[in-house]
Formats: structure tokens, C-alpha cells, sequence
């Protein structure tokens, strides 16, 4: 009985011109949505740690996303912060010659790395 069903179901469908594609869509098959890109402005910082480039903003975008967080590889070399009043910007401040990465994460877990290069 099971096997004639099948059989009837795969004939009706050809018959019909549906898909496989159409067919996980019937069964309850969810097809994912894709998570927006989140981009990060600028992409990397050169800096001083003292003038004018000592302190800069990295701002983050993406649709959708309204959480971002920021860490530093290197606390030693460049801090970040969270520029008051905002939820995609950032202040970040250099302490030391050297190089390290903020990384930035937003709500759905993806990642962005600025570059950070720091020098007298």
C-alpha cells in the first residue's frame, strides 16, 4: 500500500510538472535565510599614539542588526569603546607602538576583524 501511494504521489507530480524543490516546501522543509554581511567602516586604522589619529571611529552596518559588540586582540596596544548614544559605532584609542585586530561581532555571531596598525 505504502509503495502504491509513492508511486501515485511521484506520478501526479510529473504529471503536474512540480519539483523536488516543491515538494520539500509541501513536507515542511524550512529553506534558510541568509544572514546580511555585516561591514565594517573603515575596514583598518592607521594611528599615532599621540595627535590628531590617536582616537578614531569604526562604525558597523548591517540590515537587520541593531547589536554589535567590539573587543581588542590587545589591550596593550588599542582599546575600544562604544561611542555614547549609539549602537554601531565605536571610539577606538591607541596606547602603544604595534598592531592588533578589534573585532567586531553583531547578534547573529558573524565577526568582522579591523586591522589596527599603531605607530609614534
Amino acid at each position: 500500500m505504502k509503495i502504491a501511494f509513492l508511486s501515485l504521489l511521484a506520478a501526479s507530480m510529473l504529471a503536474s510538472g512540480c519539483s523536488a524543490g516543491a515538494l520539500a516546501g509541501l513536507v515542511g522543509i524550512p529553506k534558510p535565510t541568509p544572514t546580511p554581511q555585516l561591514i565594517m567602516t573603515p575596514s583598518s586604522l592607521t594611528m599615532q599614539t599621540t595627535g590628531p589619529t590617536q582616537t578614531q571611529t569604526i562604525t558597523a552596518s548591517e540590515s537587520g542588526s541593531t547589536f554589535f559588540t567590539a573587543q581588542s586582540s590587545d589591550v596593550t596596544i588599542a582599546t575600544v569603546t562604544p561611542v555614547q548614544n549609539t549602537t554601531n559605532a565605536f571610539s577606538v584609542s591607541a596606547l602603544a607602538v604595534g598592531a592588533c585586530t578589534i573585532n567586531v561581532t553583531d547578534e547573529n555571531g558573524q565577526t568582522v576583524h579591523v586591522k589596527v596598525t599603531v605607530s609614534l
